[in-house]
Protein backbone atom coordinates (compact mmCIF):
# COMPACT_ATOMS: atom_id res chain seq x y z
CA UNK A 1 0.00 0.00 0.00
CA UNK A 2 1.29 3.48 -0.86
CA UNK A 3 1.14 6.20 1.90
CA UNK A 4 0.62 9.81 1.24
CA UNK A 5 2.86 10.57 4.55
CA UNK A 6 4.83 7.53 5.87
CA UNK A 7 6.78 8.56 9.63
CA UNK A 8 9.44 5.34 10.29
CA UNK A 9 11.10 5.48 13.18
CA UNK A 10 11.44 9.60 13.75
CA UNK A 11 12.97 11.22 16.12
CA UNK A 12 14.01 15.02 16.20
CA UNK A 13 15.39 16.77 19.09
CA UNK A 14 16.20 21.00 18.65
CA UNK A 15 19.97 22.21 18.55
CA UNK A 16 20.47 22.70 22.23
CA UNK A 17 17.33 21.23 23.90
CA UNK A 18 17.41 18.64 26.52
CA UNK A 19 14.72 16.43 25.48
CA UNK A 20 13.82 15.25 22.06
CA UNK A 21 10.56 17.07 20.86
CA UNK A 22 9.38 14.05 18.96
CA UNK A 23 10.66 9.95 19.66
CA UNK A 24 10.38 6.80 17.90
CA UNK A 25 6.99 8.26 15.65
CA UNK A 26 5.47 5.83 13.23
CA UNK A 27 2.92 6.66 11.20
CA UNK A 28 1.02 6.19 7.64
CA UNK A 29 -1.38 8.49 6.39
CA UNK A 30 -3.36 6.86 3.10
CA UNK A 31 -4.48 9.02 0.10
CA UNK A 32 -7.68 10.74 1.29
CA UNK A 33 -7.10 9.87 4.38
CA UNK A 34 -7.87 12.83 7.00
CA UNK A 35 -5.61 12.93 10.39
CA UNK A 36 -6.56 15.38 13.46
CA UNK A 37 -3.42 15.99 15.72
CA UNK A 38 -4.32 16.79 19.04
CA UNK A 39 -1.93 17.48 22.52
CA UNK A 40 -0.94 19.96 24.90
CA UNK A 41 1.20 22.67 24.24
CA UNK A 42 5.38 21.23 23.93
CA UNK A 43 3.68 17.54 22.88
CA UNK A 44 5.62 17.94 19.76
CA UNK A 45 1.99 18.61 17.40
CA UNK A 46 3.97 21.83 15.18
CA UNK A 47 7.28 19.76 15.16
CA UNK A 48 5.79 16.92 13.63
CA UNK A 49 4.22 18.90 10.80
CA UNK A 50 7.60 20.68 10.42
CA UNK A 51 9.04 16.99 9.62
CA UNK A 52 6.19 17.08 6.59
CA UNK A 53 6.79 20.04 4.82
CA UNK A 54 10.74 19.56 5.28
CA UNK A 55 10.93 22.81 7.78
CA UNK A 56 12.49 19.78 9.82
CA UNK A 57 15.35 19.35 9.16
CA UNK A 58 16.38 21.90 6.75
CA UNK A 59 15.26 25.24 8.18
CA UNK A 60 14.72 24.18 12.20
CA UNK A 61 18.88 22.68 13.46
CA UNK A 62 18.65 19.61 15.56
CA UNK A 63 19.04 15.85 15.00
CA UNK A 64 16.44 13.94 12.89
CA UNK A 65 16.74 10.16 12.97
CA UNK A 66 14.13 7.41 11.04
CA UNK A 67 13.08 8.63 8.03
CA UNK A 68 9.98 11.02 7.16
CA UNK A 69 8.38 10.17 3.25
CA UNK A 70 6.22 12.67 1.65
CA UNK A 71 4.69 10.94 -1.77
CA UNK A 72 7.57 8.98 -2.08
CA UNK A 73 9.79 11.68 -1.21
CA UNK A 74 12.56 11.14 1.55
CA UNK A 75 11.96 14.98 3.17
CA UNK A 76 15.74 14.77 4.01
CA UNK A 77 16.66 14.96 0.71
CA UNK A 78 13.96 16.74 -0.95
CA UNK A 79 14.16 20.77 -1.24
CA UNK A 80 11.60 22.61 0.86
CA UNK A 81 10.31 24.12 -2.48
CA UNK A 82 9.65 20.84 -4.20
CA UNK A 83 7.64 19.63 -0.54
CA UNK A 84 5.95 22.78 -1.08
CA UNK A 85 3.88 21.51 -3.87
CA UNK A 86 3.01 18.76 -1.93
CA UNK A 87 1.71 20.01 1.23
CA UNK A 88 1.48 22.90 3.15
CA UNK A 89 1.31 24.32 6.91
CA UNK A 90 -1.13 26.19 8.32
CA UNK A 91 -0.80 27.45 11.98
CA UNK A 92 -3.10 27.67 15.00
CA UNK A 93 -3.86 31.12 14.50
CA UNK A 94 -4.73 31.39 10.43
CA UNK A 95 -5.24 35.39 10.70
CA UNK A 96 -1.65 35.85 11.77
CA UNK A 97 -0.56 34.55 9.04
CA UNK A 98 -3.48 34.44 6.43
CA UNK A 99 -5.04 37.47 6.88
CA UNK A 100 -4.15 41.54 6.98
CA UNK A 101 -5.88 44.44 7.15
CA UNK A 102 -3.67 46.07 4.40
CA UNK A 103 -1.52 45.71 1.29
CA UNK A 104 -0.03 48.74 2.16
CA UNK A 105 3.40 47.01 3.11
CA UNK A 106 2.96 45.16 0.19
CA UNK A 107 4.29 47.40 -2.81
CA UNK A 108 3.51 45.18 -5.83
CA UNK A 109 0.17 44.79 -4.63
CA UNK A 110 -0.67 48.03 -4.09
CA UNK A 111 -1.81 49.22 -7.48
CA UNK A 112 -4.76 46.40 -7.15
CA UNK A 113 -7.95 48.68 -6.21
CA UNK A 114 -10.11 45.18 -5.63
CA UNK A 115 -8.10 43.27 -3.18
CA UNK A 116 -10.24 42.49 0.35
CA UNK A 117 -9.32 41.21 3.11
CA UNK A 118 -9.80 37.27 3.39
CA UNK A 119 -12.07 35.81 6.62
CA UNK A 120 -10.75 32.71 8.20
CA UNK A 121 -13.64 31.01 9.58
CA UNK A 122 -11.39 28.49 11.69
CA UNK A 123 -14.95 26.08 11.94
CA UNK A 124 -15.81 26.07 9.07
CA UNK A 125 -16.32 22.22 7.20
CA UNK A 126 -13.27 22.14 4.81
CA UNK A 127 -13.40 19.77 1.23
CA UNK A 128 -9.65 18.90 1.69
CA UNK A 129 -8.65 17.94 -1.76
CA UNK A 130 -7.00 14.07 -2.44
CA UNK A 131 -3.30 15.06 -4.14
Amino acid sequence: MTFDIEFQDVSFQYEGARSPALQHVNLAVRPGEIVLLTGPAGSGKTTLCSCINGLVPHYHEGTLTGRVLVRGYDTKRARIGGLSSLVGLVFQDPESQLVTASVAPYPAATSVSSIAPVLVNPLATVSVPVL
